[in-house]
């Protein structure tokens, strides 16, 4: 069982093999545009298959809007 922050709200997950795609994926985020900090470093978008979340990671996952 891994534990992780997402958001500012505890989560958990069974798998210890956890990708930033993988995050995105279970938890069904499908926003046009976000950025995603894994403990208070951005994570480029051709990292997202390979950045593993570890037991404990901080990670926030905040969607872009576009105003005008």
């Amino acid at each position: 069982m891994m534990r992780i922050t997402l958001n500012n709200k505890e989560e958990k997950f069974d798998s210890s093999q956890m990708t930033v795609s993988r995050l995105l994926e279970e938890k069904k985020f499908t926003f046009p545009y976000f950025i995603v900090k894994v403990n208070g470093k951005i994570v480029k978008k051709e990292e997202y298959e390979s950045k593993k979340i570890s037991d404990g990671d901080d990670v926030k996952v905040i969607h872009m809007m576009a105003g005008g």
